[in-house]
């Protein structure tokens, strides 16, 4: 029988770069890690467990392949999975994505002192379809569609000056969730009266009717043969632009033809879809992360999409003063040379215009 070893964990800390960072989520409770003594080669590549005693020769990739953890009072068990959210064990946690503090670190996301007051935000990463449909494979999740949405929070809070209470933030959201937020969004840009900045940020799955063409954002409790569940990009857009606003600007990290950065959303559809072009109107840009014809890729040294990382660094390079037009230019240059090195494929963003201001939007800028 194999003998466990019991570590009582006192602090559950990631490790970047030397520097102990406390996981807030944690909020100094006990716990315990029952480990398999023939199954520890792999605790974290980004975390690290302070039990007051050194773990001899464990190290690896990930932190939970092999683990069961549980609370010292309750026996609830929320193994397998390869990342954990850490709170109140009491009740099995769902697996999510692990925080991407350390790219966080690398890029340096700079603090501005200044506020956006009158700039929202609605920021979604569907990461896990797999938790919410059983006859999905692992492989059809969105790799860390979740760090890509927290590190776009992070930016908008600290280099955009976005205030925490004009953000609306969803994790791994249903499809009721995402009309809530999308006629949340709608009704702010209605009452404030042509003075907003509305900024959309989504990493998922996206999915073209392969009938219609029509491209939808994918919630993760749809399936890919009910799109009927799913929002259509045209009412999306639709809803952003209901309202006059100073401008609103849609970043989109998912491809649209049917593929994915793992693997499509329906394993049986074989040939990819050109989507039909969604129209543009109102004070609207939309900056996505492929063509019609492409998939949207990872950039797994990263641990992020790889638009998005190159969207991100950029942004914060500037500290959020470059222009919409600089930004575009950037993304279009550099995406897709990364893409083939990384990925050995092409990713081609694309930027589209709303005719009102097409002479305008070049000189647009994230911040106030």
């Amino acid at each position: 029988m194999k003998t466990k070893l019991i570590y009582s964990i006192v602090l559950f800390c990631f490790w970047f770069t030397g520097t102990a960072q406390n996981y807030s989520e944690s909020e100094n409770k006990y716990y315990s890690i029952s480990l398999e003594k023939n199954e520890s080669e792999s605790i974290a590549k980004h975390y690290s467990i302070n039990t007051g005693n050194s773990i001899p020769g464990k190290s690896a990739e990930s932190i939970a392949k092999y683990f069961s953890i549980v609370s010292t009072n309750s026996m609830s068990n929320i193994s397998p999975a390869k990342y954990y959210k850490i709170g109140d064990l009491n009740i099995a946690q769902k697996p999510v994505s692990n925080i991407s503090a350390a790219i966080s670190n690398e890029l340096n996301i700079p603090v501005i002192n200044k506020t956006s007051k009158n700039t929202y935000a609605l920021i979604i990463g569907n990461e896990d379809y797999k938790s919410f449909q059983q006859d999905l494979s692992s492989e059809q999740n969105v790799n860390f569609a979740i760090n890509d949405s927290r590190l776009f929070k992070e930016l908008c809070q600290k280099t955009l000056g976005i205030p925490a209470d004009n953000i609306i933030y969803l994790e791994n959201a249903g499809f009721i969730q995402m009309k809530k937020a999308i006629e949340q969004i709608n009704l702010i840009g209605k009452l404030a009266k042509g003075k907003a900045n509305i900024l959309f940020y989504y990493a998922g799955h996206g999915l073209p009717d392969e009938k219609t063409k029509e491209p939808y954002i994918i919630p993760v409790d749809v399936s890919g043969n009910s799109l009927e569940y799913a929002i259509p990009l045209s009412e999306l857009y639709s809803k952003l632009t209901e309202s006059p606003t100073e401008k609103t600007i849609v970043f989109l990290d998912a491809c649209f033809t049917g593929g994915g950065r793992n693997s499509g959303l329906v394993a049986t559809r074989g040939v990819k879809i050109k989507p039909k072009n969604s129209a543009i109107s109102g004070n609207l840009v939309v900056l996505t992360s492929s063509s019609e014809t492409e998939s949207s890729l990872p950039y797994k040294e990263k641990q992020h999409g790889l638009f998005t990382y190159f969207l991100i660094s950029k942004i914060a390079e500037s500290k959020g003063t470059i222009t919409l037009l600089e930004l575009e230019n950037y993304l279009v240059e550099t995406v897709p040379l990364k893409s083939v090195l990384f990925n050995k494929q092409v990713q081609s963003p694309k930027a589209y215009v709303s005719p009102i201001v097409i002479e305008d939007y070049i000189n647009w800028k994230l911040s106030e």
